[in-house]
């Protein structure tokens, strides 16, 4: 990838005129790999929202590979006529 530096600044900037072009190659070439079985998916560790401790615990140790994943328990159904204001995504990821 093209790269170019500031006078006042040392670190390398991409350019972003060809930013499109090397993006899609990137992907294109993961794709492909995926499809050859060339390379796999990041692993993934999944708890319970109930043993997240366990979860921090696993994150704490700072030798795990891919993501550390707590599960939320289904919503429960307000009751009748109550409405409930969502706090996050349900189907959103949360970083520890």
């Amino acid at each position: 990838m093209p790269q170019f530096h500031f006078a006042h600044n040392q670190k390398p900037c991409i350019d972003i005129s060809t930013f499109a072009q090397v993006l899609q190659a990137a992907f294109t070439r993961v794709a492909g790999m995926l499809a050859a079985a060339q390379a796999a998916p990041i692993q993934a560790l999944a708890y319970p929202f109930a043993d997240v401790t366990t979860a921090l615990r696993q994150f704490s140790h700072a030798r795990h590979v891919g993501k550390i994943v707590t599960r939320l328990p289904p919503a429960a159904e307000p009751p009748s006529g109550e409405q409930v204001m969502p706090i996050s995504d349900p189907s959103g990821t949360f970083r520890m």
